[in-house]
């Protein structure tokens, strides 16, 4: 389907031309045209741009709200402005044109009541198919469908690409729903709003997507999606395994599906759902040793990598303090059958196997060196500092504190495409299981 977009500029510049350059990298892939509406862009109203669109073939169009910063950076918003009803309203004007304008000579003579009936049938025609549309479009409405990928974030400009990556994926998966992206932390997101006032900052990082700097967490993301008319959310968690971040984020999804109303169609949502993390998580419905099989897969070339450093290889995890972090010491299983001749350990910046247990496992093993990599889906502020950092504490001075020579990977676990496909692959789970 052709679909066309328009975008309404507001803000103390919208009298200056702005052009699709200015908004270069935040035109969505779907639109096939753009029209924007600005004071001095030759659109006055969005009627006007509506019609072109129209009058160029599209068959549907979203209208998005741009604004101008007081730096004077333009900023395609989330917002969508309500088009339905006006294909109705624009047929109404246009009759009332016709019978004001044409009637006096239009049916006067020969035939004047055979051009009166032929006439009314076809307006009434006309009507009648914009107002199927318009009931067409309402139904579209309550069945519209979002995807939020909830991730914890990073404040590393370089370690976006990880998060942009499994976005991408996300969108080339499903590319008639718009994907949006929340993160969990709390601190990193204030950190982005600090930089969001910082020009010179800014200018510095122009890798750095608009939408980061006003990044939400995943309830405000579910909030605003529910606000623009969407009722059908699947959200996907990016976390590693099902520990404490997650419980959270799913304990929030499944409240929210949770709410119920006096009328059905007075449901704030129609259905939302979760998809698991990439190494599963305990239940009856998906095997979580299945999970962990497929993981190990995607990492497989790690492995050829330390067999080709002549080292041991070990990953530095997150894990966390509160849930069981057995799903690591599994995982380290799986991935020592499927490599019997490499020695593999898998450790923790929080909970268990703690950084000096993985320590003792090496000296025990005899072990000189290592290639050393976070099993993280982004390489930020944890393996900047935990795991290759100057303190004494890091793991690399750890382990050449204890003669060991280290060989550190800087790479997150979303740069892999097969990594990105995961959490694809079990967002699909989660819509066959649950419905979506």
């Amino acid at each position: 389907m052709k679909t066309g977009l328009i975008i309404y500029v507001v803000g103390n510049d919208s009298e200056n031309f702005i052009d699709e350059a200015k908004l270069q990298g935040q035109i969505p892939a779907w639109a096939d045209i753009v029209e924007i509406v600005a004071q001095n862009n030759g659109h006055y109203d969005i009627h006007d741009a509506w019609w072109k669109l129209i009058a160029r073939g599209m068959q549907r169009i979203i209208c998005k709200i741009a604004e101008i910063t007081d730096s004077g950076t333009i900023i395609l918003t989330q917002k969508e402005l309500r088009l339905c009803g006006g294909l109705a309203r624009s047929v109404l004007m246009a009759i009332e044109t016709f019978f004001t304008k044409y009637s006096p000579c239009f049916f006067k003579g020969e035939n004047s009541m055979k051009r009166l009936i032929i006439c009314t049938l076809t307006l009434v025609m006309i009507v009648s198919i914009s107002t199927t549309a318009t009931s067409s479009t309402e139904k579209q409405k309550t069945d519209k469908k979002a995807i939020v990928i909830a991730v914890f974030g990073t404040t590393y400009p370089k370690a976006l690409q990880s998060l942009l990556h499994l976005q991408e994926k996300m969108e080339q998966a499903f590319p008639d729903i718009p994907v949006r992206m929340a993160f969990t932390s709390e601190i990193i997101r204030a950190k982005w709003a600090r930089r969001a006032k910082d020009t010179k900052w800014r200018t510095a990082h122009p890798e750095v997507p608009e939408f980061i700097y006003n990044v939400r967490n995943p309830l405000a993301t579910i909030a605003i999606l529910q606000d623009e008319g969407y009722r059908h959310i699947a959200v996907q968690s990016t976390h590693i395994f099902a520990g404490e971040e997650y419980q959270n984020l799913k304990s929030e999804i499944e409240a929210l599906d949770a709410i119920k109303t006096l009328r059905e169609r007075d449901k704030p949502f129609k259905k939302i759902i979760l998809g698991r993390p990439a190494l599963g998580e305990s239940g009856d419905v998906r095997s979580y040793r299945e999970d962990l099989v497929a993981a190990a897969e995607i990492i497989k070339n790690d492995a050829a990598l330390a067999l080709n450093n002549k080292s041991a290889l070990v990953y530095m995890g997150h894990g966390n303090e509160i849930f069981c972090t057995g799903a690591y010491v599994e995982f380290e299983a799986v991935l020592r059958d499927a490599n019997p001749d490499l020695p593999i350990f898998v450790g923790n910046v929080e909970g268990f196997p703690e950084p000096k247990r993985i320590l003792s496992g090496l000296l025990n093993a005899n072990v000189k060196r290592v290639t050393l990599l976070p099993l993280m889906v982004v390489a930020g502020d944890h393996a900047a500092n935990d795991m290759v950092g100057d303190e004494p504490d890091s793991w690399k001075n750890m382990f050449k504190n204890a003669g060991i020579e280290v060989i550190p990977v800087l790479r997150g676990l979303g740069e892999l495409d097969g990594w990105a496909n995961i959490y694809v692959r079990h967002l699909k789970d989660a819509i066959t299981d649950k419905g979506f």
